[in-house]
């Protein structure tokens, strides 16, 4: 009797050590397609973040496919990181260099740079008489209200 008790029990602590172990449904991997929707659902939400974190698990699931690479290269531009987002497009376009949206995209993402440098040498111009750099601002500005109406 006390053999069987003992029997039982060992039974029950494998049983529950299994299912302490075994990992929940939420705990498990998503599908490729599950994780490209999300990934584009969160980006058109705006959880920049949460795309990111997604595309990168689809990316782990399909390194090849280039397609993941330049949705973090939009995301990247999104978020300022301009060297990341960069290098993204790149390795996007090292697949298929036939893609003429990423190639305005990196021009896109230069104009920003050029910007935005511009933007940091006029805080440091003490006379702020400089009319070339004004100049080259308003275009700057301009091309990049252009991109935006484009995209929209």
């Amino acid at each position: 009797m006390v053999k069987s008790i003992v029997v039982i029990c060992i039974v029950i602590i494998g049983i529950s050590g299994c299912a302490a172990t075994s990992p929940k449904r939420s705990e498990l991997p998503e599908s490729y397609g599950q994780l490209v929707q999300n990934a584009r659902h969160a980006y058109q939400l705006g959880d920049l973040s949460l795309a990111e974190s997604l595309w990168r698990q689809a990316l782990e699931l399909r390194p090849t496919v280039q397609q993941g690479y330049c949705e973090l290269g939009q995301i990247s531009f999104r978020l300022h990181r301009y060297a990341e987002a960069e290098s993204h497009y790149l390795r996007c376009l090292s697949a298929n260099p036939k893609q003429p949206e990423v190639w305005h995209n990196l021009a896109a993402l230069q104009i920003r740079q050029a910007t935005e440098f511009l933007l940091q040498s006029e805080s440091h111009d003490s006379t702020g008489d400089n009319e070339q750099s004004g100049e080259l601002l308003k275009l700057l500005l301009q091309l990049q209200r252009t991109e935006l109406l484009q995209e929209q």
